[in-house]
């Protein structure tokens, strides 16, 4: 074998070197021609200028984007499942150029997805923030400024105490543009609003106290939860412990207490899964001495 490879050294290295130009080839080819690999998926077009293609092969479940202007590739990404355009041409940072808004799918029945946001500035594309634990996004301009904002359900709750995925409370974010963070964050002007009115509060705490669900389900009803937790994202954490003591029915076929431990046991863990409830806990932290009149941190 060594006096073959000997006598052949020129022969094996020219074989090695043409396989290695091969690969280098359809390397190129798949970088100016990804279609070669992947299937053309659609294509949105923006004025006359930009292209945005995307491409997925369905056995390998990979997927692959890309924004064009003319001949020219300005971005490109790949991933998983498939991408979808969102968003084309508007504005979301108030920085004066257009965006727009890929959301990868990243399977599921329920909508898992990450938002890539791209701002195009005639020459280059570039990547403003990657949106993670958001489902349902929709884009609207809720202030009258001319910048659009980003609104959706917090995703991070699956199966809350024990609900199934689809009837998990979703509390509503909405996002906007932070120069000094460069990236999307809740929007507290927005978000934080005023606590129930009494008479709100007493016909929601009734109508809960009497819901079926206690004796049926051996539960809390799954629309008390939900209230809560838009209460908490409104920074009104104070008011949901206390709708949540006033609508407990007495006798009761569960523990509050232990229902009490399972909800804050959530929260905790919203903490770390969520991408936005550290930013509502602080809200709510500031609001509760704010009440007991001590400074802000």
């Amino acid at each position: 074998m060594m006096r073959f490879l000997t006598a052949n050294k020129k022969l094996i290295l020219s074989i090695l070197l043409n396989i290695v130009l091969l690969f280098t080839l359809l390397a190129l080819l798949y970088l100016v021609y990804p279609e070669l690999i992947y299937h053309l998926d659609s294509v949105s077009n923006l004025w006359d200028r930009y292209s945005i293609r995307t491409y997925r092969k369905n056995e390998a479940r990979a997927a692959y984007f890309e924004v064009m202007t003319r001949y020219r590739r300005l971005y490109s990404f790949s991933g998983e499942q498939r991408f979808f355009v969102e968003y084309l041409g508007g504005h979301l940072t108030g920085n004066g150029e257009p965006d727009i808004v890929i959301r990868q799918w990243e399977g599921g029945a329920h909508g898992d997805s990450k938002y890539i946001v791209l701002e195009l500035d005639g020459s280059t594309a570039k990547r403003i923030d990657v949106i993670d634990g958001l489902l349902d996004a929709g884009f609207k301009d809720l202030n009258g400024d001319g910048v659009d904002e980003i609104t959706g359900m917090d995703g991070s709750y699956n199966n809350f105490l024990g609900e199934s995925t689809a009837a998990s409370p979703r509390p509503l974010v909405i996002l906007s543009f932070d120069r000094g963070q460069d990236r999307f964050v809740p929007n507290r002007e927005m978000m934080v609003k005023a606590p129930l009115s009494r008479e709100q509060f007493n016909e929601m705490s009734q109508r809960y106290r009497g819901d079926k669900a206690w004796h049926e389900r051996s539960r809390p009803p799954a629309d008390l939860l939900e209230t809560m937790l838009q209460l908490i994202y409104s920074a009104n954490e104070k008011q949901a412990w206390e709708l949540f003591d006033a609508s407990w029915p007495d006798p009761s076929p569960v523990s509050k207490e232990q229902y009490r431990e399972d909800i804050r046991a959530e929260l905790s863990r919203a903490l770390t899964h969520s991408p936005f409830y550290r930013t509502i806990d602080h809200w709510n932290k500031e609001r509760q001495r704010a009440f007991k009149g001590l400074p802000s941190n």
